[in-house]
């Protein structure tokens, strides 16, 4: 062989070597590519907030009341006796996932209330809309149905409300919790230790801030 042959074949060698240090080189981090993916995939998150518990609370002048609860639902069917007869449930909802959330929407309250008995109603006292809950915290609330002091009806049928809590992830800033509605100015003033004047205003009671603004206003009770 000669040395111009032997030269050549010593640079197709060399060449094939630095070919084959090349593949390597993109296998090998092709590999460590997908070796990383994969480890991360691994790694789950779960969203997971659900109903876990419900109990009677106070209770006046009630005939007969059920509850029940699936992991998304709670209902409630009450059978009141007469005007200013009350009924208290008491819930827990859970966050049982891996993820923040907070409440954005409340399901069937409104749509319950405004159809007959009207004079029946049901409402939330401890979580409003966007509450916040997070991962592994759980929330105890009421719902709470009173029979309007002023009726002078005798509903002939119990009243039910099916409650959804509509949670969803929290991803990014929510607004503040909204604050829950109170029966009338007297109850707005204690609960929010707020030192405003309460006056007639003809159609009911009328909170009055050291503005002269108003700042609530209901029917008074008996």
């Amino acid at each position: 062989m000669t040395r111009e042959k032997k030269k050549h074949t010593k640079n197709i060698i060399l060449m094939s070597l630095i070919c084959i240090s090349l593949v390597m080189a993109i296998g090998y981090s092709a590999l460590s590519s997908n070796l990383k993916i994969n480890g991360t995939s691994n790694i789950s998150s779960d969203f997971k907030v659900i109903f876990t518990n419900i109990q009677e609370g106070t209770k006046n002048g009630v005939k007969s009341s059920t509850s029940s609860f699936t992991n998304t639902t709670a209902t409630f069917t009450v059978d009141l006796e007469k005007p200013g007869s009350t009924m208290e449930y008491i819930l827990t909802v859970e966050n049982q996932g891996s993820l923040d959330a907070y409440l954005e929407s409340i399901e069937g309250l409104d749509e319950e209330n405004g159809t007959a008995p009207t004079y029946i109603t049901f409402k939330l006292s401890g979580i409003t809309r966007y509450t916040r809950l997070n991962a592994e915290e759980s929330k105890t609330f009421k719902v709470i149905v009173t029979y309007d002091e002023s009726a002078t009806e005798i509903p002939e049928n119990s009243k039910q409300l099916t409650l959804t809590l509509n949670f969803s992830q929290v991803s990014g800033e929510i607004p503040d919790p909204e604050p829950e509605p109170y029966g009338n100015a007297v109850e707005y003033l204690i609960n929010n230790k707020v030192e405003d004047t309460v006056v007639d205003g003809g159609n009911g009671l009328v909170a009055i801030d050291n503005t002269g603004e108003i700042t609530n206003s209901a029917s008074p009770r008996e």
